[in-house]
């Protein structure tokens, strides 16, 4: 009787996420926050014990059905998570596919893509995924957004669920009844904690985690459950895994997070990644960190697999920024003007309702020899007949390509072209692209684009007069320094708005391996190339007589350090810079939108003696 009383607390125990959630739809009172504590520490462990017996969907299933998958050899349980002392480095990302070659060039997103309608407000947002949600990130994601009264928010996780067992728990099925329930236009979802292991195919055929084949068939599990949502036409950002404390398990994620970006490009879905944020330059798991205010906080809770509230916190803010970016939530204040102990820009004001602008849009179709298509490049040329001639200011977009520069700021560039008479153009480039010739990828020649494609082409297709001055924001403020270093004599003046200047030290972050590979010795004259400290301090005749604006946000995380090692450098090269810190200011859209203004009226100024923005933002007299 002892031991069926023990066997029966064991199996609630390891089961108790499981019967939480079965109490909890019945309404039984206090109940299910009990079971969810224990199942919290049961999850983990069962997480860790499992991975043994590589395939069973539970610990009821082996207790009372002995389910488990058989590997497929004696080692084979093992050799899917490396122990402790054993761990190896996660796998390096797969070389990044560049496919530019359509008519026109989409805006973004990779080629044939159905991409869903950016939906607007209001905003019905549904958090999915397994404990992840259910806990840490998920929750602090849902009170973030809770208090934005244009955003409707549902959190629906499930403990111990993932997509590689729908044997067990079928989200295919439960997220069709989700969105039915909760009709949502913007979804984000995050899976695969429990998702590394075996997989049970039709005719209760085993795949085990370690055979061939398993990234295969996981992949078209996350593209079917995908397609549901693309097939909804939801916008969707998927968050990928962070890095894991618990060695076992960091590899596992790699692979998954791997599965998931290409996945998730494939049905037009932003990736936003867990990993960058909880992983050190080398890819070792954060322990400690510290928050923009200084204080230290634990990443991981106990397991090294959950994240902490804080930990959870921190990545729900780089999820919301994202957000915020893709679809303008407006979650973030305005960046604040210049503190007196900062040197700052004069004063740039928002600008108040004016007449319409007189200027037209145009979009460019050019036959690029650098990148061996047709790419697309959008200007916006003062007089809307066209009339007369102007300097022009090319504007290179960040990390979310010309649409993010549209999206934002397209009204404000119209006024300002229109005020300022100046021709701005905004070339096309991939999402998270950089404005660098890549010495590793064929075809990856943005540098070359710009200089040698869409030059000639302002000159032959616009009313063109005067120089041509050349600004950037964010890894677009990298390209418009890097660029006049490395082919010097094709602009006259040149900005950079929170430009990300120290490459090497985010060797780690935005596929920037793939470009230059890894940051080792051996690879430094591929990296020194392209870093804008390293190309001043060889080359400071190149900047000599150029005009040179660089502003950066004091609270900056991205480009501050790099921003003041460029200061530093051109100091001491004796290469004269107009370098400004917007106090408090960090890494988004605010700050371009702040900033525009100032930057462009900069730039007229030293193209055609232009009058500098007065109060008002604009310069009228």
């Amino acid at each position: 009787m002892a031991a069926l009383w023990i066997g029966l607390l064991t199996a609630g125990a390891f089961n108790a996420s499981r019967l939480a959630s079965w109490t909890e739809e019945r309404q039984i009172p206090l109940v299910p926050a009990a079971l969810r504590s224990a199942g919290a520490w049961t999850d983990d462990l069962g997480q860790k014990t499992l991975a043994k017996c590589n395939g069973a969907s539970s610990w009821w299933d082996i207790l009372l059905n002995g389910r488990a998958i058989a590997p497929s050899d004696p080692t084979a349980a093992t050799a899917a998570t490396p122990l402790p002392e054993q761990a190896t480095p996660p796998p390096e990302t797969p070389a990044l596919e560049v496919d530019l070659c359509s008519d026109p060039l989409p805006p973004a997103l990779p080629i044939g893509t159905a991409v869903p309608a950016v939906p607007t407000p209001p905003y019905t947002v549904l958090i999915i995924g397994d404990s992840m949600i259910e806990q840490g990130f998920g929750v602090e994601l849902e009170r973030a957004l809770m208090p934005f009264p244009n955003i409707t928010v549902y959190r629906k996780g499930k403990y111990s669920t993932g997509l590689s067992r729908d044997d067990y728990f079928d989200w295919n099925a439960h997220v069709l009844g989700l969105l039915e329930q909760y009709r949502p236009n913007v979804v984000v979802a995050m899976f695969g904690t429990n998702d590394a292991q075996g997989i049970w195919l039709p005719g209760h055929v085993a795949l085990q985690y370690t055979n061939e084949g398993w990234d295969a068939e996981y992949e078209a599990r996350a593209r079917k459950f995908m397609g549901l949502l693309r097939g909804r036409n939801l916008y969707t950002f998927w968050v990928g895994m962070p890095n894991m404390a618990a060695p076992k398990f960091a590899g596992n994620m790699a692979r998954l997070n791997r599965i998931f970006e290409a996945s998730a490009a494939g049905e037009g879905m932003d990736y936003v990644s867990g990993w960058d944020l909880t992983s050190t330059a080398d890819g070792a798991p954060w322990t400690l960190k510290q928050t923009a205010d200084g204080k230290t906080f634990k990443l991981y809770g106990k397991d090294g697999i959950h994240l902490t509230e804080i930990g959870g916190r921190e990545l729900a803010r780089n999820v919301l920024r994202v957000m915020d970016e893709r679809l303008g939530f407006s979650l973030f204040t305005p960046a604040p003007s210049a503190s007196p102990a900062v040197s700052a820009p004069p004063p740039v004001m928002t600008p108040t309702p004016a007449p319409a602008p007189n200027a037209a849009i145009r979009i460019l179709q050019i036959d690029s020899i650098a990148l061996d298509c047709r790419a697309r490049c959008y200007a916006v040329v003062p007089g809307g007949e066209l009339a007369g001639q102007f300097p022009a200011v090319v504007l290179l977009p960040g990390w979310s390509g010309a649409e993010g520069i549209w999206q934002r700021s397209g009204s404000e560039l119209l006024r300002l072209s229109s005020e300022l008479q100046v021709i701005i153009v905004v070339p096309d480039s991939p999402a998270a692209g950089w404005f660098v010739d890549s010495p590793r990828i064929p075809g990856y020649a943005f540098e070359s684009y710009v200089v040698d494609d869409v030059l000639p082409a302002l000159a032959q297709e616009l009313p063109l007069a005067g120089p041509v001055g050349l600004a950037g924001w964010s890894a677009g403020g990298h390209g418009a320094l890097t660029i006049p270093l490395r082919r010097p004599g094709r602009f006259a003046s040149v900005s950079a708005i929170a430009g990300i200047f120290d490459l090497p030290s985010w060797a780690h972050r935005w596929r920037l391996r793939d470009l230059f590979g890894p940051p080792v010795p051996e690879n430094s004259g591929e990296w020194d190339a392209v870093t804008p400290v390293k190309l001043i301090r060889n080359f400071p005749d190149r900047l000599s007589s150029l005009p040179l604006l660089i502003t950066v946000g004091t609270a900056d995380g991205w480009a501050l350090g790099g921003a003041r090692q460029l200061r530093d450098t051109a100091v001491q090269a004796g290469v004269t810079i107009q370098y400004e810190e917007v106090a408090g200011a960090e890494h988004h859209w605010s700050l371009l939108l702040n900033q525009l203004p100032r930057h462009l009226a900069w730039h007229a100024e030293h193209l055609c003696g232009g009058t500098p923005l007065n109060e008002s933002g604009t310069n009228r007299p």
